[in-house]
């Protein structure tokens, strides 16, 4: 089913929150996070296409998952994207990593890959309650 919103997945992301971000109980994690995922989105989808995102609806495929909700841990975000055609993969991640600097809820740990096909499962290891909803999307070129 995930796979229908990101099918060809090229990057495997991991992002880390800030320790001071979102602590305390786990549904104010979970909306941190979610939060933080949105705006990371905003800010890739900006880098990729500029403002013709904003006009046309320009926007990258993702699935996205949080983990860390317990209450001594960092959350961190799990992402699937899928590059969008008029990029390689090496544009891309950097515009990743601008897009993740910009978002103050993110620390400066974060992990970029190339897309494993077990990466969906480990994402979702905790079960679909870590499932960023809001987040995961189809790709609109």
């Amino acid at each position: 089913l995930l796979e229908t919103f990101c099918p060809s997945p090229t990057h495997k992301l991991t992002l880390t929150s800030k320790s001071s971000s979102g602590l305390g109980k786990a549904q104010s994690k979970f909306s941190a996070a979610n939060v933080a995922t949105k705006k990371f989105l905003h800010h890739l989808d900006t880098a990729c296409w500029k403002h013709s995102h904003r006009r046309k609806g320009h926007r990258v495929a993702c699935i996205a998952s949080v983990e860390g909700l317990e209450s001594n841990e960092n959350w961190h975000v799990h992402l699937a994207l899928c590059s969008p055609s008029h990029l390689n993969f090496w544009e891309f991640y950097d515009l990743i990593k601008k897009a993740h600097v910009k978002v103050a809820a993110f620390g400066e740990q974060s992990q970029i890959s190339p897309y494993d096909y077990g990466w969906i499962n480990y994402c979702f290891k905790t079960g679909s309650d870590c499932w960023l909803a809001d987040c995961t999307r189809q790709a609109k070129p």
